[in-house]
């Protein structure tokens, strides 16, 4: 009987060790299946996509921030068909705005939102997660209790995609918060959908900036010692020849512009400061022209035409300093 038991018994020792090997394997393959399932759950929490007709973004879930119905207004500043979000979906008191900017085509910021400015702001160029960036930090809007932080990304010479981060006074948190929420982001276009990016370098060329620094210290030094001259009381012989000295080293100061070599992202700011600078040249010897004829009415258009093209110049200086270049 021993003898006959023993083969039953190597069976059921084999058995054994098969149902335990299934076993092992069962529980390897199910705590393979929930891990990796976990993993692709906590892989999508990660990430949160929002969108409206023309923009999408991805950004971090764990910030907190949700799609929001609507942004307040900040003076001078537009976004077409803005994307808004906000700290858990609300827009009213903080938030970040995303879309085309109105009014790029006329420099790096619109001009109706520098007017609207208490102070010029602090630029910097900064990589965000997959584009350059133009960043305006500290900005303080006339009319308006927003704290606000301005990034622009320039998608060609004429369009630039915006983010804007609002905050009231008591929600800085929410400002910082959302200057991070800007850094890791991306923006793409919704139709067909391409990823938002600077069309060229925004950083800034030395010895471009060198040469412009140049450029504007002829014309400040120009116009300060030369300006004053044109006074009440001086003759009109006096007067006009000043004119045609301002016009004369005005020209002088087109030539030098126009022997510089922009880098691509200060083509448009140089075209704007030549215009400029041409502009002013031909109101300075209109007024030397009407004070030699003693033509009140051609002085009086002359001399608008010539506040009108100072104006346009300071405009033109400062779009440099909107460019980094300080």
């Amino acid at each position: 009987m021993t003898v006959r038991a023993e083969p039953w018994r190597s069976r059921v020792s084999q058995d054994k060790q098969i149902v335990a090997v299934l076993l092992l394997l069962t529980v390897a393959i199910v705590g393979y299946l929930d891990g990796h399932g976990r993993s692709s759950a906590a892989s999508v929490e990660r990430s949160r996509e929002a969108s409206n007709a023309v923009t999408v973004v991805n950004y971090d879930a764990a910030s907190g921030w949700l799609a929001a119905p609507r942004a307040p207004a900040i003076p001078g500043l537009a976004v077409a068909q803005p994307l808004v979000l906000g700290p858990g979906g609300d827009g009213a008191r903080s938030g970040l705005v995303v879309g085309k900017m109105l009014g790029s085509e006329f420099g790096p910021v619109p001009p109706r939102f520098l007017a609207h400015l208490r102070q010029p702001p602090e630029t910097q160029v900064v990589g965000l997660l997959n584009s350059q960036a133009y960043r305006y930090s500290g900005l303080s809007v006339t009319s308006s209790g927003l704290a606000l932080t301005l990034y622009t990304i320039p998608t060609s010479a004429t369009s630039t995609t915006a983010m804007i981060c609002y905050a009231e006074p008591g929600s800085v948190g929410d400002l910082r918060a959302c200057e991070r929420l800007a850094g890791t982001l991306t923006i793409a276009t919704s139709s067909p959908q391409v990823e938002v990016r600077t069309y060229q370098s925004l950083t800034p060329q030395l010895a471009f900036g060198r040469q412009i620094r140049a450029v504007s210290a002829r014309v400040a030094a120009l116009l300060g010692t030369l300006r004053p001259e044109l006074r009440q009381g001086a003759s009109r012989a006096a007067s006009a020849a000043v004119a045609t000295r301002l016009a004369d080293g005005l020209g002088g100061a087109v030539g030098s512009l126009a022997a510089v070599s922009p880098p691509p992202a200060a083509v448009l700011a140089q075209g704007s400061l030549s215009e400029s600078l041409a502009r002013a040249r031909q109101a300075y010897f209109a007024l030397a022209a009407s004070l030699h004829n003693g033509n009140e009415s051609e002085y009086s258009t002359a001399l608008t035409q010539v506040y009108d093209a100072e104006a346009s110049l300071s405009t033109a200086l400062k779009n440099f300093e909107l460019l980094a270049y300080k």
